[in-house]
């Protein structure tokens, strides 16, 4: 704990900020978010770290002052009422160590989808790149006034949570905005025995919205799309929009493996027009994957070459199966143009 609190207090002024606050609104290149997040992420991961040691010596404190206790009021030796005494006192102070870390926690998505979102639009984007986002990594079930309600006599808490809100434009030209948000179900109940029993299920919820320019793209015109996919065209672009879900029977995080599909699902729908054909033979794949642009690259790459990462069609981004498990979400907003100057929350 005394390491954890060392950490701390090596963050500069804005980190230590971000780390109270919890929710940040800005515009600012991806290698400058990088850059800020980094050291409040590797906080956060030793906080959690500290956090969970210290609540063994929590639980031995309070063993032996009840131990420390009764064997004083059994013996009645006066010299012994001091060991429940200094129990008791160490204990204390442990317990408000901890409620002090647990004030700095941060929401497990910073760390498990947002950093890692942030190295992906490296790759995608470039360093240099602009991303306009607000993230809110604070405790969903404190931050969030849930939605109570009664299902088949089980009381069912709904807390709706909103991570993340961004849009960036990539290297090839195409512009992603994008949402993440959860919808986290407490039921509470009494089994057959009388004893109280809690579950928690959590449904994870992905907007993306990608426009590819038509000077790059043309759609393959797959019939039929996605039943969650929908597609619109101006004179300049192809705009395709993804509405997709994720869930898991406990209260976890969106896996970014899962929005990455949802990315690539896209790109299958097009095909890139400045690459130059190449002649197929009986043994060649008929699908011509477009090759890697060089990271240092910016805008729009040769016409031989392609501006999305050849990792983001190699099997450690996905797996065979592209896209599953999805469905229509209604509730979830557009992000707001640049021009408006409403917190991206409260829009």
């Amino acid at each position: 704990m005394a390491d954890a609190k060392k950490f701390y207090r090596s963050l500069t002024l804005h980190e230590k900020r971000f780390i109270g606050d919890k929710t940040m609104s800005t515009t600012m290149s991806v290698k400058n978010w990088i850059a800020f997040l980094s050291r409040a992420s590797a906080y956060d991961a030793y906080r959690d770290k500290m956090a969970s040691g210290s609540g063994w010596f929590i639980a031995l404190g309070v063993m032996a002052t009840i131990g420390s206790t009764i064997a004083y009021l059994q013996l009645e030796i006066p010299w012994l009422i001091a060991i429940p005494a200094i129990s008791a006192s160490l204990t204390a102070w442990l317990i408000m160590r901890q409620s002090t870390l647990k004030n700095r926690d941060l929401n497990n998505y910073l760390r498990l989808f947002f950093m890692p979102f942030l190295r992906m639009m490296e790759d995608f984007a470039g360093p240099e790149a602009k991303l306009s986002a607000a993230v809110d990594f604070r405790d969903a079930f404190k931050y969030n006034k849930p939605t109570s309600s009664k299902v088949k006599g089980r009381n069912l808490e709904i807390y709706s949570a909103k991570y993340m809100v961004g849009k960036i434009t990539f290297k090839d030209g195409a512009y992603l905005e994008t949402i993440i948000a959860d919808d986290i179900k407490k039921f509470s109940y009494k089994n057959a025995n009388g004893k109280s029993k809690s579950k928690t299920k959590t449904t994870h919820h992905y907007f993306i919205r990608l426009s590819l320019p038509k000077q790059t793209y043309r759609s393959k015109k797959l019939k039929p799309l996605l039943r969650n996919l929908t597609l619109e065209e101006t004179n300049e672009t192809l705009i395709y929009k993804l509405k997709g879900k994720a869930k898991e029977m406990n209260y976890g995080i969106l896996k970014l493996n899962d929005f990455q599909k949802g990315i690539k699902h896209i790109y299958m729908q097009v095909e890139n027009i400045t690459v130059t054909p190449t002649t197929e033979t009986p043994n060649e794949a008929k699908d011509v994957l477009p090759k890697p642009a060089d990271k240092n690259s910016e805008g729009f790459t040769s016409d031989t070459e392609s501006s999305i990462p050849a990792a983001f069609w190699a099997s450690n981004y996905f797996h065979d199966i592209d896209y599953r498990n999805t469905d229509f979400r209604d509730d979830v907003p557009l992000v707001i143009d640049e021009e408006n100057n409403l917190n991206i929350f409260e829009s």
